[in-house]
């Protein structure tokens, strides 16, 4: 019998309103949009961070502003870009999506 050693994508979601975030995984060994779109809950806006020394995509809602979404204080953070980061994001190492 063959066995499946396809290793699949994880990430990081921080939902707005929350101070802890929670590990996710894709069902493939790398991230589809459509689960993408789902954590954030809308089109995705990818911003370039650094995360634990490393660089990494997080990924938030590109109409969570216009769309009223709370303020996410811990990506907001996170980032450090000088903008407010609103809704739920997801991390994402370089290359998981």
């Amino acid at each position: 019998m063959k066995t499946n050693n396809t290793t699949k994508a994880t990430g990081t979601l921080i939902r707005a309103g929350r101070i802890v975030s929670e590990p996710i995984e894709s069902k493939y060994a790398k991230f589809k949009l459509d689960e993408l779109q789902e954590y954030v809950g809308g089109y995705i806006e990818r911003v370039e961070i650094t995360w634990m020394g490393k660089p990494h995509d997080m990924l938030c809602n590109e109409d969570g502003k216009i769309k009223g979404l709370p303020i996410n204080a811990f990506a907001t953070d996170v980032a450090n870009i000088g903008q407010l980061i609103v809704g739920d994001v997801v991390i994402l190492r370089k290359g998981a999506w």
